[in-house]
């Protein structure tokens, strides 16, 4: 099993790293790095083009959210789209 991490740069400064920060957390973790699945932090910018292709790909998606902070009288939750 793979896990593929779609992300943006959040930060202008380049000193701050997603992916060294995924290295971190998995450092940081007292096991065997071979015990631990295997992450790729896919951090540039794909084209609105690329990515329904990128997404057939995937056997699963994942949208994380910290919450549906939105309200539309017209559009269901996004839990009800599962």
């Amino acid at each position: 099993m793979v896990l593929y991490l779609l992300t943006n740069k959040f930060h202008a400064d380049e000193s701050l790293s997603f992916a060294a920060e995924v290295r971190r957390i998995a450092n940081s973790i007292q096991k065997d790095p071979k015990q631990l699945p295997l992450v790729h932090v896919l951090d540039r910018h794909y084209p609105q083009k690329q990515l329904p292709r990128l997404y057939k790909a995937m056997d699963a998606f994942v949208l994380p959210t910290r919450g549906e902070g939105w309200v539309s009288l017209t559009t269901p939750p996004l839990y009800e789209y599962s």
